[in-house]
């Protein structure tokens, strides 16, 4: 499992989204492609380290004995329609991807339950 800052998944959506429009991609090959643009897109979002490595700490997360290209072409063989956000779902499956919330918003939620009485009562 890779985690990846919840933020760039909308910056990756929409990357894919407009390389979709801009070429009319319809098949497994073209939205493959429109991924990979995306994914670079993305990469220079994040710390040199993941950004420059990102596609094969993908393959790597998701354990791929194929390249994360032909991985995600078979997977999107059964799509009739690709848009960015289908496309990430399947690679969020492929990849193991965690998409973390960098706010702190878990614990925030954790809290709450907490204080509303939910912890385990003891009797």
């Amino acid at each position: 499992m890779i985690e990846l800052p919840g933020s760039l998944r909308d910056v990756l959506v929409e990357r894919i989204d407009e390389e979709i429009d801009a070429h009319g991609a319809s098949t497994p090959e073209q939205w493959v492609e429109a991924v990979l643009v995306g994914l670079d897109a993305a990469a220079e979002e994040l710390d040199e380290d993941l950004g420059e490595n990102l596609v094969k700490n993908l393959e790597e997360s998701g354990e791929l004995e194929q390249s994360l290209s032909d991985e995600l072409e078979e997977q999107f063989e059964d799509l009739d329609d690709g848009s960015g956000e289908d496309l990430v779902r399947i690679l969020d499956g492929v990849c193991e991807i965690a998409w973390v919330n960098e706010d702190g918003d878990e614990e925030i939620a954790k809290g709450f339950m907490e204080s509303d009485g939910y912890e385990d009562e003891e009797y």
